[in-house]
């Protein structure tokens, strides 16, 4: 009845609709919020279950790095570990070490660094940027441990600027 009349040519009461459409929004942002937070929880138990699986530190990693190109398709990852407080590095010794000041950002300011359109990204041989899209996600370890001891940072590239919406980069340093 009353929703006709945000269609019709008909006298309207103006505050209604404003009620009418509002409500109507909320309830399409819960249901898509019910349904962001289920296929999250899923994805974490997952993930869960694949590290359990693991049994070295590069398994870990391997399986991390797994994760991310499932979670954001087309990206690229590596990892910076801390040795002897630098960032080192860890197994792709062919990937550009130009991320590496991002990667002190991350690990100096105990929070992710999000570049949606890297000017300065490594180029290519025709001149073009390998990466236009980069987060750097400060690794801490959990359970009561020292929280506050970064001990790696993922790098997670990609070539189209803007690749990562809040939500990826919000799941991505919370899990």
């Amino acid at each position: 009845g009353w929703i006709n009349a945000l269609f019709n040519e008909t006298e309207k009461d103006d505050t209604w609709i404003v009620y009418s459409l509002t409500s109507l929004a909320n309830s399409f942002g819960l249901i898509l919020d019910t349904v962001r937070i289920v296929d999250k929880t899923d994805k974490v138990s997952s993930m869960g279950i694949d590290l359990l699986g693991t049994h070295s530190v590069n398994d870990v990693l391997e399986e991390v790095q797994n994760w991310v190109n499932k979670l954001i398709p087309d990206s690229k990852t590596w990892i910076y570990h801390i040795v002897d407080g630098e960032l080192r590095l860890a197994n792709r010794a062919e990937e550009n070490h130009s991320s590496i000041h991002l990667a002190q950002r991350a690990f100096d300011s105990h929070s992710v660094v999000y570049m949606a359109d890297w000017n300065e990204a490594p180029r290519g041989e025709n001149g073009l940027r390998i990466f236009r899209s980069v987060l750097a996600i400060p690794i801490a370890p959990h359970f009561g441990l020292d929280e506050n001891k970064i001990e790696s940072v993922l790098m997670v590239v990609n070539e189209k600027a803007a690749a990562f919406s809040h939500d990826d980069e919000q799941f991505l340093s919370q899990h």
